[in-house]
């Protein structure tokens, strides 16, 4: 019998608290959608709750890294020598002057900082803007994020085209509607047990991320 991911891990900053939670409940919601796949008969149905678990899983995982952003990451940056060097160097990005082609400061947003009251609070601002203001729906965005805490790849991600794939899987639900454009066009059969498996492997990802970012937090 399928079963969805149990945590084990409690993270002790209470930076952490919301990323725990959105973490905790989006477990509580999967249990209670298996509970009613495994109730119902009809197969297109069960399908449907299958793909709605799967959508549900990497909005979740999304959710709690944003809240890790928004909660967590600025007093990382004060405490983690990998982190302000990310900081940096995304600074070092930020003041460019875009709409050139030479390398320029970019003369506004410096006149901004020089008269804010606390330009490094601008800048974290800006920082947290531009992590959470997309969609984090691949591998590639996620390790993104995880490298502006010094979460190294291979920390929280042992399959890396594994992830990939589960990402893959999840844009054909989302922007395809699972159809099957290659073949018959009917819709994409959806497995029990392979779907289980690639939720459990966002619960795990999300798991595994708090801890690395908790494990930072309690370094200092």
């Amino acid at each position: 019998m399928a079963e969805i991911h149990k945590l084990t891990f409690e993270p002790s900053s209470r930076e952490l608290e919301k990323c725990q939670l959105i973490l905790k409940e989006c477990i509580l919601t999967l249990n209670s959608l298996l509970s009613i796949h495994n109730e119902i008969s009809a197969q297109e149905e069960k399908e449907d709750l299958l793909r709605a678990m799967f959508v549900f899983a990497t909005g979740g995982l999304d959710s709690l890294i944003k809240q890790s952003i928004k909660d967590v990451l600025s007093n990382l940056i004060e405490i983690n020598a990998g982190a302000n060097n990310m900081f940096e160097s995304f600074v070092e990005k930020e003041i460019q002057d875009k709409k050139s082609d030479e390398i320029k400061v970019d003369s506004k947003l410096i006149a901004k900082l020089f008269t804010s009251s606390n330009p490094r609070a601008e800048l974290k601002n800006r920082l947290a803007y531009s992590l959470t203001s997309n969609s984090l729906q691949s591998k590639d965005q996620i390790l993104k994020v995880a490298a502006y805490f010094d979460i190294p790849s291979n920390s929280i991600v042992s399959d890396f085209n594994g992830l990939q794939n589960i990402f893959l899987e999840r844009n054909k639900i989302i922007h395809e509607m699972d159809i099957n454009f290659d073949g018959d066009r009917s819709r994409n059969k959806r497995d029990l047990e392979v779907t289980v498996n690639y939720i459990n492997s966002l619960l795990d990802l999300g798991e595994k991320f708090i801890k690395e970012v908790d494990l930072r937090m309690n370094v200092a």
